[in-house]
């Protein structure tokens, strides 16, 4: 603090990171493994986690997270920051449905679940005429969509050309009706 009450930063707004890429992903596990250790010690402040974060060059957010995963899990806290889990990923497959269905997620979802109900609902022993076991659906033949009736255009009124003429007649009711 100053003698003016104004607080002054110690790092300068556009600071880079001294350190490699490689090297502040080494330190994430001895800096989560301290700050467990002051939390299991019941001394850990945000200033520790705000530290902490600034020398990886990470948000405050994403030490907090790193430190929940980091205490629940020990894989979490063995590497802090690394992917869990499988990763959803867009197969040959799916994009011949995606382009099917216009890109359409929620109709790609539906064929899909419609489709895994079947395959589920079906009797194991199903076979083919020549006692083969049947493959399973495969997923890049899509189910066609039944097609709507096309539009029925109304045609406009000739002497005023508007598009309150009734199927019926030649003329509009509302402008016409008298000429």
């Amino acid at each position: 603090m100053t003698l003016s009450g104004t607080a002054h930063s110690t790092t300068p707004a556009s600071a880079s990171p001294v350190l490699d890429a490689a090297s502040l992903t080494a330190l994430r596990v001895p800096a989560v493994q301290r700050l467990l250790a002051l939390r299991a010690q019941r001394r850990l402040t945000r200033g520790h986690v705000r530290l902490a974060a600034q020398c990886l060059d990470v948000s405050e957010r994403t030490m907090w997270r790193w430190l929940a995963d980091a205490s629940h899990s020990p894989e979490a806290a063995a590497t802090p920051g690394a992917r869990r889990g499988a990763r959803f990923e867009v197969t040959s497959q799916l994009r011949v449905l995606l382009a099917y269905w216009h890109g359409n997620v929620s109709a790609v979802h539906r064929e899909l679940t419609a489709r895994a109900r079947a395959h589920t609902t079906r009797p194991s022993t199903t076979t083919t005429p020549d006692g083969a076991p049947t493959p399973p659906m495969p997923i890049d033949t899509p189910t066609p969509e039944p097609r709507r009736p096309p539009f029925r255009v109304v045609p406009r009124c000739p002497p005023c050309h508007c598009w309150t003429r009734s199927p019926r007649s030649r003329r509009c009711f509302a402008r016409c009706v008298g000429t």
